[in-house]
């Protein structure tokens, strides 16, 4: 094999190995989250484990490197070795796992066990880097060329790596599956290495004479290198926050749409300035150039923050593969100008430091590895003291003020003509004085502002674990947000659900004596559940800044801070992950209650897996309870049942209880029976009656109207399907399916259709409750109704559906508060009259759709999403003449819509109009030839037609990509055909 080919395989080799590791990243660190905790320390303990291996393989490495008589060989037993271990991680991971437990949680026993776990494989993936540079790189004048192109094609593969482990593997085949095809590649491309390295002579290494002039930068030159990653990952650190806030975006896919334009900026700047770097006379210039730029940006780059959801919503389109290549490109623009120049920095570094240490191996290891602990620190240091002591807007200017630094400096050291340099020093400081005074705080308060038009920001804390805000609005609602999310509102349907989470349990449980509130939030769910005599209750909070906040909270949740400071609460706040906690306390409950964040956000998977409510069912004492919250909005009906079912999958007596706009799993060791002697006494008790009726929920009657279905009904609800697990985390990564999903109605109303009584789980009833508590039942019917109304925008007929429950119900003060917030103009905003319209569409209430599309058409006349589905439902209802004219007016708005030719032709098909129905459906079939409901309708037509042949020919060609029952409706006319 002739050495040229090899020279042009080894690039394509290492792009491989740049995705298998940045597949390992993501995979590994959400298993060892998994099994170490959540928390930021936990997570910065990984990262810091992986990157410190990494510098420390990139070090030792580089100089074995230099030695080698076949770097090429080198590099092959790195893969092998790395892949290697991957196979054998998740039996090492178990290992470990049995260890940590053992020794108790603390940060160093964690540290050391990620450390141990860790260091082997990226003790060998720091090595790769060097060992192809020196293979590679064979003359002076390629050291900076040959550095960057390998740097940026090693980017290139990491972003591939991070885009199909993210949008693609783990969510469709598992994270165990995904890690086991990273190792298998790795292992291919370790074989395919060493396979290139025997067709290899061995040849000495390329040694480059020291340079005069360069010796006494070399090691100012590895700080300042060190400083740059220090920055480069602050930048990261900081900026994927404010990118979250600004694009209300925290999910899986969120984040690995960011990390992908942040590297793919390092890989173009790499690619570029390595092709610049060896023709540069003085590469320190060029490095404090460079920074200098990295700077500007950064000073600049908390004003851009604010204007990046206008730009999503103007390049981004109505699919969410739309909206999220939207997503990237506005985050890809955002960031290419400071990735593109950070991306050019290590080639230009690596030129100074091969030509000075005497070997390209050396070279690059070396100056890898004091940018890698650079970055480590960077990371630990943006997150724990930076963002907590100067906020997220004093970090971005003391990062870029050390940028511009780090380049004065730099300028000052170069070759470069006295007057040029220190009139370039003189620009700098002076770039840097503007900055000082730049009105940071000021922006970053804009920007949170902004993320809640209206609202008032009476409170913002940047650390460590999140961002926490409070907003105020005209009408006395507030809302805590972290990281952008909201996750205390204080509307009725909210506070009930807050309420309910702390009461309920407490209210059935015969002797409820330690209790376990997971998630402090508000500290609603605990201010409630402390009013019972609980011996003990521990309450676990993963991010400490929300415990401040919830001072403002005080009139929704008992005082509870000032309860516990004065010790009339027997309150034990923990700051930890909930699921580390309990795995590693040992303590049993009588009652769990979960307050995560929403199960679609990157923060509260774990708290939603079959492997966690494992070990809740393990924490729980014979008798014990655990409610968790299950809310109806953000995800799709889908994803419901599948987290529904996954609670049932291991808590068999599962209940659900609705209140209003959100659902609460309850769990019981044994099988629901409410006694309602017993409830009633309970809530009679001065604090807790005081408590529930603060949100309309002091008669006990009520409170069992919640109780929609039973474990009968849960089960028949959920039916078979995907359980989301730790391995299968199907939630985590449902961002497609949640896209327009909005309030939940689908699944408010599908909960609804599905409800039971809940007679046969309450003993106790006289037979005058019973009466009423039937009353109450008819009355949740017209209120659910009034619900979905009121959340679609149509608030004459939720106000109707309110006042038909009252009529039923006289005290269902629910419906009564509802009508209220109505009379004050509340939720009449009309853009959601589609969402309504579609919910009646699937059950079949094809006269309440019309109406609730018509209203939508009203308002925006150009929504051809709209007239399809108006066509659709009077298709269905038999008005084939309203049918058609809604089609010809989607067509008006969207010409080339292909689902609407298709309706439109399969219409006139069903009128015997089939001359109309040619000319429809092949304007469908331009739109989409491979279409195989196309060909079907044009097959039938053909045969209507007399056309046998044209006809069977339509038929085979949709046979070849049809599946399903339309398959065997295909297959039935080719064989009616198939004489001829």
């Amino acid at each position: 094999m002739r050495e040229q080919t090899v020279r042009w395989s080894v690039p394509g080799l290492f792009f491989l190995s740049g995705a298998c590791g940045l597949a390992y990243q993501v995979v590994w660190t959400r298993m060892l989250v998994v099994a170490f905790g959540a928390t930021v320390w936990a997570a910065s303990t990984v990262l810091s484990a992986f990157m410190g291996g990494m510098a420390l393989g990139s070090y030792l490495f580089g100089r074995l490197a230099d030695r080698h008589r076949n770097p090429l060989r080198l590099y092959a037993y790195l893969e092998l070795g790395v892949g290697a271990f991957a196979l054998a991680f998740p039996v090492l991971l178990g290992l470990v796992e049995q260890v940590y437990s053992a020794w108790g949680g603390s940060l160093a026993t964690r540290f050391g066990l990620c450390l141990g776990l860790l260091a082997f494989p990226t003790v060998l993936m720091g090595g790769t880097l060097p060992a192809v540079s020196q293979f590679l790189v064979r003359s002076r004048g390629e050291v900076g060329w040959g550095v960057g192109r390998l740097y940026a094609l090693n980017t290139a593969g990491a972003v591939a790596g991070c885009f199909a482990a993210t949008f693609f593997a783990m969510g469709n085949l598992g994270v165990w599956e995904t890690l086991y095809i990273a190792a298998s590649v790795n292992l291919l491309v370790g074989g395919a290495a060493f396979a290139l390295s025997v067709e290899m002579e061995e040849v000495p290494a390329w040694r480059p004479e020291p340079v005069r002039g360069i010796s006494s930068q070399v090691f100012p030159v590895l700080v300042a290198f060190g400083v740059s990653g220090f920055a480069a990952l602050g930048y990261e650190v900081v900026w994927t926050r404010l990118l979250g806030i600004s694009l209300k975006s925290n999910t899986a896919y969120a984040f690995g749409t960011m990390l992908s334009a942040f590297l793919v900026g390092l890989a173009l700047g790499g690619a570029a300035f390595g092709r610049w770097a060896d023709r540069w006379r003085d590469p320190v210039a060029a490095f404090g150039a460079l920074e200098v730029g990295v700077g500007a940006f950064g000073l600049c780059s908390v004003f851009l923050f604010g204007v990046l959801p206008e730009v999503v919503q103007a390049v981004g389109g109505g699919s969410w593969w739309e909206y999220s290549g939207g997503r990237f490109l506005a985050t890809f623009a955002l960031m290419l100008f400071p990735t593109f120049l950070l991306g050019g920095v290590l080639p230009v570094v690596a030129r100074i430091c091969t030509l000075r240490l005497g070997g390209v191996g050396r070279g690059v290891g070396t100056a890898y590895a004091a940018n890698t602990v650079g970055a480590v620190l960077g990371a630990a240091g943006t997150g724990f003291v930076l963002m907590p002591l100067l906020g997220a807007g004093g970090t971005v200017r003391a990062l870029a003020l050390g940028n511009l630094g780090l380049g004065a400096s730099l300028l000052a050291w170069s070759h470069i003509r006295a007057p040029v340099r220190w009139g370039l020093v003189g620009g700098v400081v002076a770039v840097a004085s503007v900055g000082i005074l730049g009105p940071y705080e000021d922006a970053i308060r804009r920007l949170y502002e902004r993320s809640e038009p209206g609202s008032e920001l009476v409170f913002w804390r940047d650390e460590a674990a999140g961002t926490v805000t409070v907003h105020k609005f005209p009408d006395g609602r507030m809302l805590m947000k972290v990281n952008g999310g909201g996750e205390v509102p204080t509307d009725l349907a909210s506070l009930q659900t807050f309420k309910m989470l702390g009461h309920l349990p407490l209210l059935l449980h015969p002797d409820p004596r330690e209790v376990l509130v997971i998630a402090f939030g508000g500290g609603i769910a605990l201010g409630s559940a402390a009013l019972y005599e609980a011996e003990l209750i521990e309450c676990v909070e993963i991010v400490p800044g929300v415990v401040e906040a919830a001072n403002l909270f005080s009139e929704y949740n008992q005082g509870i801070l000032g309860r516990m400071a004065r010790g009339e609460a027997p309150v034990r706040l923990i700051v930890d992950d909930g699921r580390n906690y309990l795995l590693r306390s040992g303590r049993r409950y009588d009652v769990i209650t979960g307050d995560a964040t929403h199960p679609g956000s990157s923060d509260s998977w774990v708290l939603y897996t079959r492997e966690f409510y494992e070990l809740c069912l393990e924490r729980l004492k014979e008798g014990g309870i655990m409610v968790q919250w299950l809310p109806l909005h953000g995800l799709s009906e889908f994803d419901y049942r599948i987290l529904l079912r996954t609670f049932l999958s291991v808590f068999p007596h599962t209940s659900l209880w609705l209140f209003n706009e959100y659902t609460l799993m309850m769990g019981t060791t044994d099988p629901l029976r409410v006694d309602f002697v017993r409830l009633k006494a309970r809530m009679e008790e001065p604090v807790v009656r005081e408590d529930l009726s603060s949100v309309n929920l002091e008669d006990p009657v009520a409170l069992v109207s919640s109780l929609v279905m039973g474990e009968r009904e849960v089960r028949a609800f959920v039916g078979e399907g995907p359980i989301n697990s730790d391995d299968h985390p199907y939630i985590s990564f449902s961002e497609p399916r949640q896209r327009g999903v909005g309030a939940g109605l689908p699944n408010l109303f599908a909960v609804a259709q599905a409800r039971g009584s809940p007679l046969p789980y309450v003993v106790g009833m006289s037979s005058g409750e019973e009466v009423k508590l039937r009353a109450a039942l008819e009355a949740l019917a017209w209120r659910i109704r009034g619900n979905i109304f009121r959340r679609g925008g149509m608030p004459e007929e939720a106000v109707e559906a309110y006042r038909r429950a009252l009529e039923l119900w006289p005290e269902d003060k629910d419906s009564r508060s509802f009508m209220a917030e109505l009379g004050e103009g509340a939720y009449t905003s009309p853009y959601t009259y589609a969402r309504v319209g579609l919910v009646y569409e699937r059950a079949g209430r094809y006269r309440e759709a019309v109406r609730a599309y018509r209203r939508s058409l009203e308002v925006n006349p150009k929504d051809v999403r709209v007239w399809v589905n108006l066509g659709n439902v009077y298709a269905r209802m038999g008005k084939r003449k309203e049918a058609e004219e809604a089609y010809r007016r989607a067509l008006e708005v969207d010409p080339g819509k292909f689902e609407v030719y298709f309706n439109l032709g399969s219409l006139y098909y069903t009128e015997g109009r089939y001359g109309k129905a040619r000319e429809t459906l092949e304007r469908a079939r331009a739109l989409k030839p491979e279409s195989p409901a196309v060909l079907y309708y044009l097959g039938l037509v053909h045969e209507r037609q007399g056309d046998l042949s044209q006809a069977l020919q339509c038929y085979r060609l949709a046979s070849r990509r049809v599946e399903g029952p339309l398959r065997r409706a295909v297959q039935r006319r080719i064989d009616a055909l198939g004489g001829l």
